[in-house]
Formats: structure tokens, C-alpha cells, sequence
């Protein structure tokens, strides 16, 4: 027994001491810093290391080879200064770069591997020649090998290159920059890391004299970027240099800030950032005649550093003077908003960005100073607003227009937002201004005798126009979080102080708040936390402070799989002459519920749905269920057509008026096959030599109807080929509209660049349901053998969903955009087992083709095609809502 004791006390004190890292594996984020003299840190003396106030560096890894000097030796230790070059040794952007990665969530490492002086074509070489870039190939596996054997799960996030200055001093290497470097990119992402949409920021000191004299470099790098999304340029121009080569310390520190932002921009646009799930974050901000009227780009790079930092979900802006559409994309894109609209390109607009598609709903000009933008996005209606600055009477009249818009927002949807400058005063802050203080003189001055025309009444500040919205009744989200001006604050910042000739302390006591974002009472129950930014980093950004307020959403709660409830025979539909697999459903004008379905001969073996497969149509009073076959509606068309043999997995679809019936065909490029060859190859199978010809050739089409009892009118040709992400085949496709009305389609097709066979889903996109759908270069899913989606969007939630089917399980992914794809919270939606209403389990051997009806936008079944030992059926499971 004391034997027992002391092996159970030693196994707890082992489990105890176990590093933390063989508990769970630590996720790193690896980012690739290479280059010439200013990636190094040539200039960097540590004497003037920047300080780590927030204590980062002990949690960043930095591996660092100073090519042919010094070295970590291979070895990983934390963030810190490196050997070499001063007393105290040097340092580059990677710091000030991994701090900021660090603060936005990012686990960054840095591998690091650097030479001054060196030309991509001299020194680093073509991958195989030898250079200092197979060097840092071996380097780098090793390191990464060193981590994995650590414990950590590394994922390599991004290549920084910063080079070129000295393959421009040379006219022939400058020539091939743009192949040299492309060359080394492509092997680094598809040899090397097998990574093929690496993130890559590249970047040359654009006023170098070598440079400037032969700029050819700067356009490859330019170039290369404008031809593959996942690369940036980035900039050096204005960072403070030491010398006509390289950056002073304090300019490496900006410079590595500089890609950091860079590096966010790229990731947030690709939706691969790091950003609080279930969270929705608004702000809005007054950006004080649009910089200036375009004129100061310092502080609009500023602002949009800062927006970047924050990570907004939305941004409402006021007084985008000199703006355009496309200026305020650039904006939106430098915070990772893929979506914009401006109001008016004329005097005082207003605009909006967004994560989310943006549906614009109207531009209100008529009876508005400035004009308000009543658009839709994440499922949330918002009436940007810049009410008049001068005249109370002005302010009020706005105020009864937007009422009654929102009157009619309200009886549509319960989500709802006005935000923006109201410059007017909220009646909750009435205690907060001094009545013989410098704000209320200061205005008593200015507006005398102006009455209702100016911005005092009765000797005060007026109250009405906020109350009128208060009273819609509309709820301050700013309010509950803040107290006092000092925290609520909103105008004027301090840049005003040089301007007015007004001190830091006259601007203080003047502070008020006429910014607000004011929502539904839905919305007030959803808001977790708001604040003014009025703190030191936005004294000098603007003349007014940007306000937040952060929204808990219900994007990420849907579970299908809790939904699912046992099936009886009722829920299946068989049928003793065939096969059939493949099921999609959908509600007619009759009340009845009709599902297409695939179908074939049980006498050809089950190999036969590549060469006999048809479409059928059946009917049923309830979703789930009994179906009755009512008639075939496509076959193999014969004939030189694309869909000449089989019409397979059908998806049914309704869009203004008219219904989409999608489905899959091949042929036999000029093979002839008749009918008894078909059967040939259906029961011989996989092995028969014309089986791959006619998988290769499998194409998506659609048929359209303005009934669902046909007849149906085929598109001639395929509507969606196979590019980026697929090759060989696009089948199995799934098809729903977004909130932007544009078209979004997932298809199966073969994983590029692989010696198995592996299938790949990709998103394909089209302005109509009839195609062209073009593929997107971004997988679905690539990370698991997966097929057959079944996606919709759900406008409660705001988001796309789809679910699929992989070996040994049904899954659910989700997306904001419909392009950027993860998993869903609820990733896992069931095992390939169902309960049935007997008691029993159905165990099939195959449970694929997986379907999600929906009615009210909601699911409500979810059908599989199963195949159980020589049997083919569907089941049609019914969802508890």
C-alpha cells in the first residue's frame, strides 16, 4: 500500500512539473524577416532599444542569423537586441513589427535571416544555386522542427522582404528583379512551406540613389503585388534614415509599425484575423474636413493606423470633404473593411464601412444641412447622420425626417441605429455642463440674439433635438458606460488649441458631447461595453473623438446538430427499381413540398450514377416526409452536348420568380458510346477505361422554370469551370443568394498539386443564378478531404453557413462574407449514426450528399443519401427549432 501511495504521489508531482507546452499545444505565429541592411537593423543601435513598456519582448521568439557574423545559433530565445555592430548590439523592425502583431492577438515568432549589401540575384541566388536562400531554407525547417519538437503548433503567417536597393545599383539584375523574385516566392510557398497563398509583404527604400535611378525595382515589387492579393508593398518614403542607405533606430521602430499594419490590413481582407468572435464593434468619428480637405495625408495615415488597431466591425464617418468612392475604399481597406458607400462627393459627407456587405437603402439629401445614408449591414439598419452645426431650429427639422424614416425602419426590423456628429447636447449630460463656465459663455457669446437660429436657447443649451430621438424612443449606447465629460467627451479635440489660439485648459473646460451612436431598444440589450477614445493617442487626430460600442451577436449560437430528431420509415424514401441519391427540397405555391432527387437503375449496379443518373420530382404535404415520385425531369441529353450522359445531384433554388435547378452532366469527348456501352462502363466501374473519362468531364449546369412542374429549359453550356482551388471537374454544387444580391456557389472539384486523390470545395461567384460563376482563389475547405455543401444565409444571424460531409463526420462552417470560410462554433454536427423513432441506430455504411431545407429562414430538415450494404435510399431528418 505505501508502494501504491508513493507511485500515485510521484505520478501527481510528475503531471504537476510537466511544462505547459505537453499540456496543450501553444499556437505560434512564424513570420520570415529577410533581406538586406535596413530588414537587418544596420543603423539600430541598441542603445536607443525601444522600450518595452507593456513587457512583450519576454513572450515574442526570435531566431536571428546574421548571415556569415553573428547568430542565435539556431536556437530560439525571447525578443531582445542581437549581437553585433554596437556596444550593445543592434535591432531591426522586427520588434516594434512583433510587439504590435502582439497586441492585436497575434503569437508571433520571428525568424530572422539577414545580410546588408547582398542582390537577390549575386547573393541570395535561385532556390538550388546555393545562395544565401537555400542557406535559410535549411535554417528555417530546422527552427521550425525545433519548435514542433518543443511542443508548439506553428503556423508560418508571412514573408517579409525587404531588398533591392542593391540589385538596382546593377542594370542587368535589376532587369530581372521581378523573375528573380517571383521565383524565390513560388519556391518558398509551394517546396518549401507548402503554404501557396502565403501572406508576403515586400518593400525597397524607395529613395535610395540606386533606386531612384533605376525604379525598375520598385515596379516589380509593385508589380508582383497588384498580381497576387496575398502580397503587399509596402513603403518606406518619409521614414527618418541615418544616412542615404539606412533608417535610424527610431526609423526602423516606425518601419516595422509600418508592416505590422501592413501585415493586418493583408490577413483582415483575407479574413484570416485575429478578431473577437461573436463580438460586433461601431464606431464613429468626425475626421475634421477630410484631412484637411484632402490636403493632410500625415494625420490621414494616422487615423487610419489607429482604425486598424481598433478593429472595428463598422465605421460611420463624418466630413469626408474631397472624397470619393474610391478614396474611401482605400480607407476601408487600410482597416480591413472590404465594403464602402459615400453619401455625396460635395461638401460635408458622410460614409460607411463595413466588414459585412452594405446594402444601400436610400441617401437622404432633401431637407438635410449635410445629408444622412440609411444603409444595411450586419443585419443592422443605420442612419449615418451630420446634423446642421449651427441652428437649433435646422437640427430639429433633420430630426423630424429621420424619425419618420425611422418609422418605417422600425416595422421591418428590430436592429436600428442612428449614429453620428448630432452636434447637439443629450439631456443626461444637462448636469454636467458648469452654467457660468467657459463652454456656456463661450456659446451665450457667439449665438447672441441668434435664438432658435443659433445654438442657444434661453440661455442654455438646447436639449430638445436628443430628447426627440431618446423619446422614439432611441437608447444612448454610450450612457451606462461612462460617466462625466472627462470619459463621455466627445468635441473639441486639442488639435483645435493652435488653431483657435485657445489653451490645453480652456479646451478641457469646453469639452462637450455631441457625438452619439443611438440604438434599438434590441440592440441596447446586446451592447457590452462603449467608449469615448477623447485619451492622448486621438488629442491630434481630430477636431471631435471617435465614439465605440461593442454588441454581442448571435452569429456564432447556431447547432444543428442539437436540432436533430429521430427518423421513422416515414422519413425515407426508397424504391425497389432504384437507386437514388442526392436530395433537395423546397416549398411550392401549392403548399406542397417537392424534392428533386437523383435516380437510377439498380440493374446497373451503383457505379451506373455516372452514366444513367436522372433527376427525378416528387411531392409530399410535409417536409420530412412521405414522398411520392410524380416524374423524371432531366436526363443525359445524348448528342455532341456537354450533359450528354446523366443528370446528377440536383439543388433546387428559387430567385425572383423563377426556378433554378442545378445539376452535373459529362460526356465523352469524341468517344461514341451507345447503350450498351454505357452499361459496360456502369457495371464494370472505377476500373473500365472510359470511367475517368467521363469523371474528368463532369461540369455544374442549371435548368429554369417558371413552374416546378417544368418544363425545364437547360443553359447550354457549364456555368462554373474549374480554377484556383479545383481542378479536373466542378460537381456537387450548392447555391444561394447574399444580403448583396450577388450569387454564391460551392463546388467540388480535385485538390491541385497532389500525387492522391483528394477533393477540394471552392467558392464561386456570379452577378446572376445562371453563371458565369467564377471560382474565388481562396478553398472552402482545404484542410480535410471534404465534398457535397449545402450553404444558405441566414439573415437573423447575418451570416453564411454550410454543412458537408467528410469521412466520419456531417460538419458546419460559417462565414461572414461568404468567401472567407472557418468552422463554425458548432463545427461538428453529427457522426455517420442516427437515432431512429424504434429504439434503433442506423448504422449505414455510406451517410453523404447532406441538405439543409429551411423555412422561415431557419432550418427544418436535413436530408442524407445513405447507402446501407447493397441499398441506396434518402432520409429526410427532421430538425426541432
Amino acid at each position: 500500500m505505501k508502494n501504491l501511495t508513493f507511485l500515485i504521489s510521484s505520478l501527481l508531482l510528475f503531471i504537476i512539473i510537466l511544462p505547459s507546452h505537453l499540456n496543450a499545444q501553444e499556437k505560434l505565429d512564424l513570420f520570415i524577416l529577410a533581406g538586406q541592411s535596413n530588414a537587418q537593423g544596420w543603423m539600430g543601435d541598441a542603445a536607443n532599444y525601444p522600450e518595452d513598456s507593456l513587457g512583450l519582448d519576454e513572450s515574442i521568439r526570435l531566431n536571428w542569423t546574421f548571415v556569415d557574423n553573428q547568430s542565435s545559433k539556431r536556437r530560439w530565445v525571447p525578443m531582445q537586441p542581437q549581437e553585433g555592430r554596437f556596444q550593445e548590439g543592434h535591432f531591426g523592425p522586427e520588434v516594434s513589427f512583433a510587439r504590435e502583431l502582439k497586441k492585436a492577438g497575434f503569437n508571433p515568432a520571428i525568424f530572422k535571416y539577414t545580410k546588408g549589401a547582398t542582390g537577390l540575384a549575386r547573393d541570395w541566388k535561385a532556390p538550388g544555386e546555393g545562395g544565401i536562400y537555400d542557406r535559410m531554407v535549411i535554417d528555417l525547417k530546422a527552427s521550425i522542427d525545433q519548435l514542433e519538437e518543443q511542443g508548439y503548433e506553428v503556423h508560418v503567417r508571412g514573408l517579409i522582404w525587404i531588398q533591392g536597393e542593391s540589385d538596382a545599383g546593377d542594370g542587368q539584375t535589376s532587369k530581372k528583379y521581378y523573375q528573380n523574385l517571383k521565383r524565390l516566392i513560388e519556391h518558398l510557398r509551394n517546396e518549401v512551406l507548402h503554404e501557396p497563398d502565403l501572406n508576403i509583404l515586400v518593400g525597397v527604400d524607395e529613395q535610395h540613389p540606386f533606386v531612384e535611378d533605376r525604379p525598375v525595382v520598385v515596379e516589380a515589387q509593385k508589380r508582383l503585388a497588384e498580381e497576387d492579393e496575398y502580397i503587399s508593398f509596402t513603403s518606406m518614403r518619409g521614414i527618418q534614415k541615418a544616412d542615404n542607405t539606412h533608417l535610424t533606430p527610431q526609423g526602423l521602430t516606425e518601419h516595422g509599425r509600418r508592416l505590422a499594419y501592413a501585415f493586418m490590413n493583408l490577413v483582415n481582407v483575407h479574413g484570416e484575423g485575429v478578431g473577437d468572435t461573436g463580438k460586433l464593434k461601431v464606431i464613429t468619428y468626425n475626421i475634421w474636413n477630410g484631412f484637411d480637405w484632402g490636403k493632410d495625408e500625415e494625420r490621414r495615415q494616422k487615423v487610419q493606423e489607429w482604425m486598424r488597431s481598433q478593429k472595428p466591425s463598422i465605421t460611420a464617418l463624418q466630413e469626408l470633404n474631397n472624397y470619393t468612392p474610391a478614396k474611401l475604399k482605400e480607407d476601408a481597406k487600410s482597416w480591413g473593411h472590404p465594403y464602402s458607400v459615400l453619401l455625396k462627393t460635395t461638401g460635408y459627407s458622410v460614409g460607411l464601412t463595413s466588414a459585412y456587405p452594405i446594402q444601400v437603402k436610400e441617401k437622404i439629401r432633401e431637407g438635410m444641412h449635410h445629408g444622412a445614408l440609411h444603409a444595411k449591414t450586419a443585419g443592422i439598419d443605420l442612419l449615418v447622420v451630420h446634423l446642421h452645426p449651427g441652428s437649433i431650429k435646422r437640427r430639429m427639422e433633420e430630426a423630424d425626417i429621420l424619425l419618420n424614416k425611422l418609422e418605417e425602419i422600425e416595422m421591418e426590423n428590430p436592429l436600428y441605429m442612428v449614429l453620428g456628429d448630432f452636434n447637439a447636447h443629450s439631456p443626461f449630460d444637462a448636469h454636467l455642463y458648469d452654467p457660468d463656465g467657459y463652454l456656456l459663455n463661450r456659446r451665450r457669446s457667439n449665438n447672441a440674439g441668434k435664438g432658435m437660429d443659433g445654438n442657444i436657447y434661453l440661455n442654455d443649451l438646447d436639449y430638445s433635438v436628443m430628447a426627440s430621438f431618446l423619446g422614439f424612443p432611441l437608447y444612448d449606447g454610450t450612457q451606462k458606460y461612462t460617466t462625466g465629460l472627462s470619459e463621455r467627451g466627445t468635441f473639441p479635440g486639442r488639435v483645435l488649441g493652435p488653431v483657435n489660439s485657445e489653451s490645453t485648459e480652456q479646451l478641457i473646460s469646453r469639452l462637450e458631447r455631441i457625438d452619439y451612436i443611438l440604438v434599438s431598444p434590441e440592440l441596447l440589450k446586446r451592447s457590452t461595453d462603449a467608449q469615448v477614445h477623447n485619451g492622448e493617442e486621438n488629442w491630434f487626430l481630430s477636431d471631435h473623438y471617435p465614439v465605440e460600442v461593442t454588441f454581442r451577436t448571435d452569429q456564432e449560437n447556431l447547432d444543428v446538430g442539437s436540432m436533430i430528431q429521430p427518423i421513422s420509415e416515414e422519413n425515407m424514401l426508397r424504391d425497389p427499381d432504384y437507386f437514388n441519391w442526392g436530395s433537395s427540397i423546397i416549398k411550392g405555391d401549392d403548399g406542397n413540398y417537392h424534392l428533386f432527387y437523383s435516380r437510377w437503375k439498380r440493374e446497373l449496379g451503383f457505379t451506373g450514377w455516372l452514366t444513367h443518373s436522372e433527376i427525378a420530382h416528387a411531392i409530399s404535404d410535409r417536409p420530412e416526409g412521405p414522398y411520392q415520385y410524380l416524374n423524371t425531369v432531366l436526363q443525359g441529353r445524348g448528342g455532341d452536348q456537354w450533359d450528354a450522359i446523366t443528370a446528377h445531384n440536383p439543388k433546387i433554388k428559387y430567385f425572383e420568380g423563377t426556378y433554378y435547378l442545378y445539376y452535373i452532366g459529362t460526356h465523352s469527348d469524341d468517344v461514341p458510346l451507345d447503350g450498351e456501352k454505357l452499361r459496360e462502363v456502369a457495371k464494370t466501374g472505377y476500373n473500365h477505361p472510359m470511367w475517368s473519362v467521363l469523371r474528368n468531364n463532369q461540369r455544374t449546369g442549371v435548368a429554369l422554370s417558371k413552374s416546378l412542374n417544368g418544363p425545364w429549359q437547360r443553359r447550354e453550356n457549364p456555368i462554373v469551370e474549374p480554377a484556383g482551388p479545383i481542378t479536373t471537374l466542378t460537381v456537387n454544387p450548392a447555391v444561394t443568394q447574399g444580403p448583396n444580391g450577388s450569387y454564391y456557389m460551392i463546388v467540388k472539384g480535385d485538390k491541385p498539386n497532389e500525387d492522391r486523390f483528394i477533393r477540394n470545395q471552392a467558392l464561386a461567384l456570379s452577378e446572376t443564378p445562371t453563371g458565369p460563376f467564377i471560382v474565388q482563389k481562396k478553398p472552402v475547405i482545404d484542410t480535410i478531404d471534404t465534398e457535397d455543401s449545402s450553404i444558405w444565409y441566414d439573415e437573423s444571424r447575418n451570416q453564411f453557413f454550410a454543412v458537408f460531409h467528410a469521412h466520419n463526420f456531417i460538419g458546419l462552417i460559417t462565414s461572414a462574407d461568404g468567401v472567407n470560410w472557418r468552422k463554425a462554433v458548432n463545427y461538428e454536427v453529427t457522426t455517420k449514426r442516427l437515432n431512429l423513432a424504434n429504439g434503433d441506430v442506423l448504422k449505414p455504411d455510406r451517410m453523404e450528399r447532406p441538405f439543409v431545407y429551411l423555412e422561415d429562414g431557419q432550418p427544418r430538415v436535413l436530408s442524407f443519401a445513405i447507402k446501407e450494404g447493397d441499398d441506396s435510399y434518402s432520409i429526410f431528418v427532421p430538425l426541432n427549432h
